[in-house]
């Protein structure tokens, strides 16, 4: 049974890393990406990025000394 588990988490782990290499090595590669495009008309337009960042696997919290403990 542990055998049959290894192995089936195996294979997803391969796919995952496979879907990951495959949207970030496209856009990060230095020969491919080009930094002078830009998502705008006129060079001088401002850009708005926005991202979220979310914590995963949150352990502990210590709220006196503002500590956040993380795996």
């Amino acid at each position: 049974m542990f055998l049959i588990i290894l192995l089936i988490w195996s294979f997803i782990k391969g796919i995952v890393c496979d879907v990951e290499m495959n949207l970030t090595h496209p856009l990060l590669n230095p020969i491919v990406y080009d930094k002078s495009i830009r998502s705008a008309l006129n060079h001088r337009d401002v850009t708005n990025v926005s991202f979220d960042l979310s914590l995963a696997q949150l352990t502990d919290v210590d709220e006196k000394n503002l500590i956040i403990t993380t795996k």
